[in-house]
């Protein structure tokens, strides 16, 4: 492994545009055009504000013809009924360029997982209902994927490759043999439906690009473990057939990418706009760089540092064709839609307004909560706001101070993945404990 850090480390992501140019599809999906703050209830605007999660159907104009709200989290106590109403009166006024194929327009459906909104100035409600992000993150899929992560860590190793050539069997049935392209190294065996050899190649050069700059960021501070058997990654053109996957071969659905411990990564390409078809693999890609080199086996990292750490990575700016880890433009990109771009949030804005709001309604969590969250909080009721934390305390622990970063967080980071507590690894490394850090973190935060 070492003996490759420098070769891969001078990689440059000159295919990452490539294996992500869906911007102008000749098919792609629905994609939002207006969309409205939703209002909860009257009655229940100061008490809840849910995470609501749909189905929309969509018609050949762009038009939402159909509602189906499976899911409301947390559930207001005897008024699911009429958020369910006011979900369903805020998503029919939803306005969306429709789904084409073939260069027609076509009806179509598509999975959205957005909070109530409160209210609040003009300007910010406008902003809102023009960068909204819509999450494909439903009901339990986190949660889900954990407790698929815990079953894995607990199998043998003869049961774990079961496991896995279960998974790959599965995404193999959903690959058109006539469309399936392969490429393959020491580390990677990619399988692909999306552009034929030369972009599976490129796939490849991305994945082993992401490692390079992990390995590079982490430099001499933590040895990575040596690879072992390849990882093998199915990426699919379309949406459709990876939420097939996910639900037959892993019981979660509404994803955007997964990575198994198994020894699987799975993302599909049919995104609005480049920069996310980048961050789903930045993130999943760093998930399995940190499974599979960095923790130690039977370790598992504690929830906001394994997500933060990837959210750090996968919304990190692309300068050059190379990841500037940390880099966190917060600006809209160009997006696919007919007849002129549209504005789409990056992810470092939409995690960078969630904090903020937070902060504005003294909801904001404090570092202590963050680094002692475990999975059934981190997963729960307040997922986002965990999410979007979680990065900021990442990016807070390596770029607080100026001599965090090349040794006081590498060194956090491998006291954690050899199964020290957080707070420990904490006090270990930067000699004091989250509440002591937690007026500088939060001076930090302000700034950011």
């Amino acid at each position: 492994m070492a003996s490759r850090t420098s070769a891969i480390a001078t990689v440059a992501l000159s295919a990452l545009a490539a294996a992500s140019a869906v911007a102008a599809p000749r098919e792609h999906g629905p994609v939002p055009l207006y969309q409205p703050p939703l209002d909860p209830p009257s009655d229940g605007a100061a008490a809840s504000r849910p995470t609501v999660r749909a189905r929309l159907s969509i018609d050949a104009t762009g038009r939402v013809t159909r509602v189906d709200v499976t899911g409301l989290d947390p559930a207001p106590p005897g008024a699911v009924d009429a958020y369910k109403a006011a979900a369903r009166a805020g998503f029919s006024a939803w306005r969306f360029a429709p789904a084409e194929k073939e260069g027609r327009a076509i009806a179509s459906e598509t999975l959205v997982a957005i909070l109530f909104d409160r209210g609040g100035p003009p300007s910010s409600r406008e902003a809102q209902s023009r960068y909204l992000w819509i999450s494909s993150v439903g009901s339990g899929f986190e949660s889900s994927r954990y407790d698929e992560r815990a079953r894995i860590l607990s199998m043998g190793e003869a049961e774990r490759r079961a496991y896995a050539d279960r998974i790959a069997e599965r995404a193999e049935r959903l690959i058109p043999k006539d469309k399936r392209a392969v490429a393959s190294d020491d580390g990677f065996q990619v399988v692909t439906d999306f552009g034929g050899p030369k972009q599976a190649e490129a796939l490849l050069r991305n994945l082993e690009a992401t490692y390079g700059a992990l390995e590079k960021l982490l430099g001499a501070r933590i040895t990575p473990y040596p690879r072992r058997e390849r990882i093998r990654v199915y990426v699919f053109e379309r949406n459709a057939p990876y939420q097939a996957l996910c639900a037959s071969a892993l019981g979660f659905e509404w994803s955007e990418g997964f990575y198994s411990a198994a020894g699987i990564l799975a993302f599909h390409t049919e995104h609005p706009t480049v920069g996310r078809s980048l961050s789903v693999m930045l993130h999943e890609t760093t998930h399995a760089f940190m499974d599979r080199h960095l923790v130690r086996p039977g370790v598992d990292l504690p929830r906001w540092l394994a997500e933060g750490f990837a959210e750090y990575i996968g919304v990190s700016d692309i300068q050059n064709e190379r990841i500037v880890p940390g880099g966190h433009e917060r600006k809209q990109e160009l997006g696919a839609g007919p007849g002129e771009p549209l504005l789409w949030q990056t992810g470092s804005r939409y995690r960078s307004l969630e904090a903020k709001r937070a902060q504005e309604e003294d909801r904001a969590l404090t570092l202590a909560e963050i680094v002692e969250a475990g999975p059934e909080r981190f997963y729960g009721k307040e997922m986002g706001l965990y999410y979007a934390q979680g990065w900021l305390a990442v990016h807070f622990l390596r770029h607080g101070r100026p001599e965090w970063a090349d040794s006081t967080f590498p060194r956090f980071l491998l006291y954690t993945a050899e199964g020290y507590p957080a707070s420990d690894a904490l006090r270990a490394s930067y000699g004091v404990g989250p509440a002591e850090l937690e007026a500088e973190y939060r001076r930090y935060v302000t700034s950011f």
